[in-house]
């Protein structure tokens, strides 16, 4: 799987993919994966809003470092 972001939620975008399903031929665009995408680019004061994928990304600080990914795993179960 390869979401095409410029931003830093890359991890964000591979694990809605995951759990929703990534369909190869429209998942690579980031759109796929927020309920607010911007029909252009988007303005620098725009704020994601991530589709719901039942995962919790709360103890997280993007981008991800290695070290996040352990009680990430336990708080979801994955």
């Amino acid at each position: 799987m390869n979401i095409q972001n410029r931003d830093k939620y890359c991890f964000r975008y591979a694990m809605i993919a995951w759990r929703n399903g990534y369909d190869p031929k429209s998942g690579g665009r980031p759109s796929q994966y927020l309920t607010n995408a911007p029909a252009r680019r988007p303005p620098a004061w725009f704020v994601q809003e991530f589709v719901d994928c039942g995962l919790n990304f709360n103890m997280l600080h993007f981008p991800v470092h290695v070290d996040g990914l352990f009680a990430f795993e336990t708080i979801n179960d994955v």
